[in-house]
């Protein structure tokens, strides 16, 4: 067993993230120990380092943080099989259980007994990816080549995400889309709706720079909506067949549903506010809405990697900056400003 001590990115408080030195313990069956190589800073990495929590869930200790993570394998456990020290791996942060009913179901995203990486919301909670060195099960790693981009591969769970909710819309072959919100999941959406074949893709911000980087990776059209309502949100987009709603406000929310045609589909992606939107509900009988949730992803993470392999999705002109783990405070504060950032990774 490897002992020699590493590092760890552990969330001590609001705005309190500090390098620990960490001893490695014994690997357990069918675990695997994977060297960092890189990974994104998420949207709700930084609800976490400035509020100590997520979506009303506190932490309830110190933790290491992420969830979004690439590396290579330093040590297998007992019982592994088709991995090997050396291999290279995207490492897919989701370990569901198999056995409640979602999983029976095949809705393992749904999993109730679900373990993920620095969620509050998962008790007891599980250690993050913002190590050094860190232990995962051998399940969740796709081995990839030798020679692959590790700075790309760390944007597979992302992708991943967006690309469950582009499942969730439907055929879109041929299709008016409309992507709402212009932060990482939601370009990677319009970017997995052009893989899909979508016909005309407009995705909307409040700021400039990001729908730059938009258009770049696959959409067509970039709207800024900054001082719009929602209808006239809908005016400046058209009537679109689908909508991804990415950004979680209640303005998007309600002007996705003023522009989709009669029977068209919206899907909710971005986490929308427990109180204070104000749904019109006569869309749903005088339009015939489907609206559909998407949470995490099922079996599309081996989706995304190949996708990425093949370069049919090259996230780079995304990446707008990296950090090693001692610099946290200027990572986040550098995640955290969508004038210069669009995504930001911490590298070993």
């Amino acid at each position: 067993m490897i002992t020699t001590p590493y590092r760890a990115l552990v969330l001590q408080g609001k705005q309190n993230a500090v390098v620990e030195q960490r001893t490695r313990g014994p690997l357990q069956p069918g675990q695997v120990r994977v060297k960092f190589a890189a990974g994104g800073i998420c949207g709700s990495d930084l609800h976490y380092y400035h509020d100590f929590g997520n979506v009303g869930y506190p932490l309830q200790h110190p933790l290491c943080m992420g969830h979004e993570a690439c590396g290579s394998i330093e040590e297998i456990g007992p019982g592994v099989t088709g991995l090997t020290p050396g291999d290279k791996v995207a490492v897919n942060p989701v370990m569901h259980c198999g056995t409640c009913m979602p999983c029976r179901r095949g809705e393992a995203n749904l999993c109730e007994n679900k373990r993920f990486p620095c969620s509050a919301m998962i008790i007891p909670h599980v250690e993050g990816f913002f190590r050094e060195s860190f232990e995962t099960e051998a399940r969740c790693c796709v081995k990839v080549p030798a020679d692959t981009d590790m700075n790309a591969l760390a944007f597979a769970e992302p992708l991943s995400c967006s690309l469950h909710a582009v499942l969730r819309a439907g055929d879109l072959v041929g299709k008016r889309v409309l992507v709402t919100g212009s932060g990482p999941i939601g370009i990677l959406a319009a970017a997995a709706a052009k893989a899909a074949g979508a016909g005309r893709i407009t995705i909307t911000d409040i700021a400039d720079q990001p729908l730059e980087v938009a258009l770049r990776m696959g959409a067509d059209r970039g709207v800024n909506t900054a001082g719009m309502d929602p209808e006239a949100m809908a005016k400046a987009v058209g009537t679109v067949d689908a909508a991804i709603e990415a950004s979680g406000a209640a303005s998007a929310i309600v002007g996705s549903m003023h522009a989709l045609r009669k029977g068209g589909t919206l899907v909710q992606l971005g986490t929308a506010p427990v109180a204070g939107a104000t749904v019109p509900w006569v869309f749903f009988t005088s339009k015939e809405l489907q609206v559909r949730g998407s949470s995490q992803f099922n079996t599309e993470f081996e989706t995304a990697v190949q996708l990425l392999l093949d370069k049919r999705i090259d996230p780079l002109p995304m990446l707008s900056g990296q950090f090693p783990f001692e610099e946290a405070a200027e990572a986040f504060a550098f995640a955290g400003d969508r004038s210069r950032c669009v995504k930001a990774q911490f590298v070993s």
